[in-house]
């Protein structure tokens, strides 16, 4: 103990507390907040270790010195014998102090008592209003959960689906809890995922409403997730059980593939324990660094479903070997968990190309075996038919192409004719814009013009196909406005 200190702190006290024990004072004596200046305090409001207190104090005159202006007229008749007794004493004094009001106004510190006032009664409106709404939370979180526990609501949420028992279980039990103090289940979080992957905005905008598991915790479920290349046993054994709700009509389907470019690179995963980066098909792996991704994703064609299934790692191009394998087997354990796989769809690459051409040719050699005619372009796969589609897009762009380097033939009443990329030219010349009236206002030179012309951009190629510049082309070869010969 600060002896110093404690004698300074004593001094304020009343007379009373000051002739008791300094043990006494020391432990059961305390001194209101209200004395200290702010000075005093650090930024967690407590005091600091030179704190004195110096507000609010008791007045004591003997403390305090005044000062005055004295006038004094003293006359003493003193015998020279110091035995000698005093026999007179004369005084006269005159002392003008300054006025004890002033003195007070001195000594009392410098407060806005008014303003003071208006803030308590503040703060005293305030504390009442969020005793009322704090009391009012407490009962109707009581009534909530008086209302969880009955009967007839659990009644109530047994007839609701089951993703609509799930949540309003899940709010009853964790809107009342801090966020940091929620736990959640499995199958909670499995709903708030399939929120999540629908919208992130919706999510984070129900989030705000609703107790639901932050997104961290969807991520980390996500990455709990262990995903291989190759085909997924786990996505085939959902579809099998989905499948069979299904009426005969949904559950047909296409096989749709194609490959995506990606930058090359080596990484560890963790949950494998193993290095990633290189070619992986699943069944077997090799040592080159993988530049393109290979993904097979199952689409109904009267549902609404759509499901990948299956995803590879290669350099360059997927070889036609492995993909003729893959196309196979994913067409077998498809067919046999109920869905049945009647085309694939996919783009115009030569690997695409020599694939779909060694199973036609196969299923022709087949047909040549058994002695049977062979009438049509589909291949089969366990005696099912598979038709080759081309996604229209590359259909598009590979016509387009095409009449910009040849023409072509076509035969309209009887009459043989041909189309030339020429006439596109013909109709932008012409279609000039005067008067800011075009028949093809979009038509432009990057659609025309073949050193401008986008060869990637299916838009551009669609323009050109479009019914608007048909009709054009139609309009100024009945009026015989363009070229003879065309």
């Amino acid at each position: 103990m600060n002896l110093e200190k404690f004698q300074q702190w004593k001094l304020v006290l009343k007379d009373d507390v000051k002739g008791k024990e300094d043990s006494y004072i020391y432990n059961s004596v305390r001194i209101c907040d209200s004395h200290f200046e702010a000075c005093y305090r650090s930024a967690s409001r407590r005091l600091t270790r030179n704190a004195v207190p110096t507000l609010n104090l008791p007045v004591t005159p003997l403390a305090v010195s005044y000062p005055m202006e004295t006038e004094m007229d003293v006359e003493m008749e003193v015998p020279c014998s110091q035995q000698a007794e005093l026999n007179k004493v004369q005084i006269q004094s005159k002392v003008n102090l300054f006025s004890s009001e002033s003195a007070k106004r001195r000594l009392r510190p410098k407060v806005n008592t008014q303003r003071q006032s208006k803030e308590l009664r503040a703060f005293k409106a305030q504390i009442l209003k969020l005793k009322i709404k704090c009391k009012s939370l407490t009962e109707r979180v009581n009534q909530a959960r008086k209302l969880s526990q009955s009967e007839a609501f659990q009644k109530t949420v047994e007839k609701l689906p089951e993703p609509a028992a799930i949540f309003v279980n899940m709010q009853l039990k964790k809107s009342c809890k801090k966020p940091r103090g929620r736990r959640f289940t499995m199958k909670e979080k499995i709903l708030c995922l399939t929120i999540y992957k629908q919208s992130q905005k919706a999510y984070s905008f129900l989030q705000k409403t609703f107790g639901l598991p932050s997104k961290r915790t969807m991520q980390k479920v996500l990455s709990s997730i262990s995903l291989t290349p190759g085909i997924n046993d786990t996505m085939l054994k959902h579809l099998a059980k989905t499948v069979r709700k299904l009426p005969e009509e949904k559950k047909l389907c296409t096989l749709i593939f194609d490959e995506v470019a990606l930058t090359p690179g080596l990484y560890f995963q963790n949950h494998l324990d193993e290095i990633g980066g290189f070619e992986d098909f699943g069944a077997h792996r090799t040592s080159k660094i993988a530049d393109h991704a290979l993904v097979f994703m199952l689409k109904s064609i009267k549902g609404k479903y759509k499901q990948p299934i299956c995803f590879t790692f290669c350099q360059s191009a997927t070889n036609s070997v492995d993909l003729k394998m893959l196309i196979k087997n994913i067409i077998e354990q498809v067919n046999s968990i109920g869905l049945k796989i009647i085309a694939t769809v996919c783009d115009q690459s030569p690997t695409n190309m020599k694939v779909i051409k060694n199973l036609v040719t196969e299923t022709k050699e087949k047909y040549l075996r058994n002695g049977t005619e062979y009438r049509s372009m589909a291949f089969e796969v366990n005696n099912s038919k598979i038709f080759p589609i081309f996604d229209p897009p590359h259909l598009l762009k590979g016509l387009r192409n095409n009449l910009m380097t040849k023409k072509l033939k076509f035969v309209q009443n009887g009459e043989t004719k041909f189309a030339k990329w020429e006439h596109l030219q013909m109709l932008l010349d012409i279609d000039a814009g005067e008067h800011d009236i075009r028949l093809v206002n979009k038509l432009t030179e990057s659609h025309v013009n073949k050193e401008k012309v986008p060869k990637m951009k299916v838009k551009h190629a669609a323009q050109v196909f479009s019914q608007r510049v048909s009709a054009a082309l139609r309009f100024l070869a009945i009026g015989a406005l363009m070229l003879t010969g065309c």
